[in-house]
């Protein structure tokens, strides 16, 4: 598994030591993660859980996927651990929390470049209507910061 080798402790070692992060901003609070079973996605979720390792106000992320098996094998080194939380769905819906959320990074995205050319106009609403989901969740929730981010595929 991918999170035993040392390149991946070594890497997580080298972000939660950028002091470039603002990581205490984070302590106590809770962080959505929209696209936890994408690349960027995954990098992040476990950036914030293993951040929750060593801090004394533990942030909680909730990571909105939409195929749970594939997130609890992704993530099974964390079974158990209240740090992290899954939420099911499809990013065109606004997701149910059921609890407060602090920060949300968005980073849902279809990113099968034959997307865009098969299905331009789904694909492009699929990236507005999960952003626009998002934007409104946020507001809703009176988040305290939100980022939209992507690989460039989004991009076509």
């Amino acid at each position: 598994m991918l999170t035993d080798t040392l390149i991946f402790k070594e890497d997580i070692e080298n972000i939660l030591g950028d002091k470039n992060i603002p990581w205490s901003k984070l302590d106590g609070k809770t962080v959505l993660v929209t696209g936890a079973t994408g690349l960027i996605g995954f990098w992040l979720v476990n950036a914030l859980v293993c951040y929750g390792k060593a801090s004394p106000a533990t942030p909680r992320v909730l990571a909105f996927v939409r195929n749970p098996v594939k997130a609890k094998a992704m993530y099974a080194q964390y079974a158990g651990d209240d740090r992290l939380a899954f939420i099911e769905g499809d990013i065109c819906r606004k997701p149910e929390t059921g609890e407060g959320v602090d920060y949300i990074i968005h980073a849902a995205s279809e990113t099968a470049s034959s997307s865009f050319v098969s299905k331009p106009v789904e694909t492009i609403h699929t990236a507005l209507s999960g952003t626009k989901n998002m934007l409104e969740l946020a507001r809703e929730q009176k988040c305290k910061g939100f980022i939209y981010l992507s690989s460039m595929e989004a991009y076509g």
